[in-house]
């Protein structure tokens, strides 16, 4: 539900029909949680020395790369993340791009402490959101002419 408001009584809440986006499946391993004592007690149990029972070197490399996995698995287990995200068709790749100037221009500002940089913060973090708010206010009237014949649609 997509909402325009310009601060007077009246507003508007249209239900636009929006693309669907396809959710990102990350696989990670957290490798800052392993007990690096612990890792080294399991390879040190392993027998090493059963590389050299293969005539291939090829063999040899799966072998070594199973047994070093199979250590990984144990300690540091992989993890599955779904990332979804909220689309918003009205911020495009300049946006994007002011809303990292702004970040930067705050974290500058975060270290030096100085009024100047402030006040650059400030003025692009007006920018950007007077900057949203048109893209915003673009698409829906965009949309809203599009669907002008298929009320269904836009209500």
């Amino acid at each position: 539900m997509l909402y325009l408001s310009d601060h007077r009584l009246v507003q508007c809440g249209l239900d636009l029909p929006l693309p669907k986006v396809a959710s990102k499946i990350l696989t990670y391993r957290c490798l800052s949680t392993i007990s690096v004592d612990d890792l080294l007690q399991d390879a040190a149990n392993v027998n090493w020395n059963d590389v050299n029972s293969f005539g291939d070197v090829n063999e040899q490399l799966n072998w070594l790369n199973d047994a070093i996995i199979q250590l990984y698995n144990k300690h540091a287990p992989l993890k599955i993340i779904v990332l979804k995200k909220n689309y918003k068709p009205y911020i495009t790749h300049t946006i994007k791009a002011m809303i990292r100037l702004k970040r930067k221009a705050y974290r500058r500002y975060c270290r030096s402490n100085n009024s100047v940089h402030l006040e650059y913060y400030k003025d692009l973090r007006n920018y950007v959101s007077f900057a949203i708010k048109s893209e915003k206010k673009a698409f829906i009237q965009y949309k809203t002419r599009l669907y002008r014949n298929s009320p269904a649609k836009l209500w």
